[in-house]
């Protein structure tokens, strides 16, 4: 097996996250273990940042721009980056979301001004909604069938004959084929451990290391 063969959205990534303000509300308004500081400021929630880190937002791919449009596009992505991770979304995107999602049915919403700040709230919502916002969160379960049947090949395509009949015998044993989209084969040792030190001083350590399978499953009690 090649050294280089990985899952793509393990490599090496400048990255932003936005949310809506209102969501993130929501998001946290059923947890009753969250601190006042919490509810004052979810953007800081610890529930918030594992949830955004698992793919940790969005990418911007600049493969094969000329060297000054990379430099700009990097500024641009490390100046948004400042604002949070994740920062607020425009007032736009989130009138715009929220539109859609009262004419589904999922929620009501109220739009006011308040010390000269525009501010959404949802004012009611369907029982299982924070659930639901939160399983968006795993790509993985949002995919439709053909979407999965090909990431599954390429993930058996990383492992080798002996790992490809197990991860064959996880996905016969899996409920719906997508969850075994969370079990993850030849993941770098690089990718999974909290960076103390800068990623090319990790390297030096750890090298090529690498797990025959990870899950990413996290904690989101």
């Amino acid at each position: 097996m090649r050294a280089s063969q990985t899952c793509p959205w393990h490599q090496r990534y400048a990255v932003g996250a936005f949310a809506a303000d209102s969501v993130v509300r929501l998001l946290m308004e059923r947890r009753q273990d969250d601190s006042v500081a919490n509810l004052l400021s979810p953007f800081h929630s610890p529930l918030l940042k594992r949830l955004v880190r698992l793919r940790w937002g969005c990418i911007l791919d600049i493969t094969g721009a000329a060297d000054e449009e990379a430099k700009f596009a990097g500024a641009v992505l490390a100046k948004i980056a400042q604002r949070g991770f994740p920062a607020p979304c425009s007032l736009e995107l989130e009138r715009s979301l929220l539109k859609q999602a009262q004419q589904a049915g999922l929620l009501k919403y109220a739009e006011r001004q308040e010390a000269g700040a525009f501010v959404f709230r949802i004012t009611n919502y369907q029982q299982n909604l924070p659930d639901l916002l939160k399983a968006c969160f795993f790509a993985e379960l949002l995919l439709n069938d053909d979407e999965v049947e090909a990431l599954l090949d390429r993930y058996r395509s990383l492992c080798t004959p002996p790992e490809r009949e197990f991860y064959d015998m996880v996905c016969r044993n899996c409920p719906d084929p997508r969850l075994a989209l969370f079990l993850t084969p030849q993941r770098l040792m690089v990718t999974m451990v909290r960076l103390t030190r800068p990623r090319e001083e990790m390297q030096t350590f750890i090298g090529d290391q690498r797990v025959d399978f990870a899950v990413e499953m996290p904690d989101l009690m």
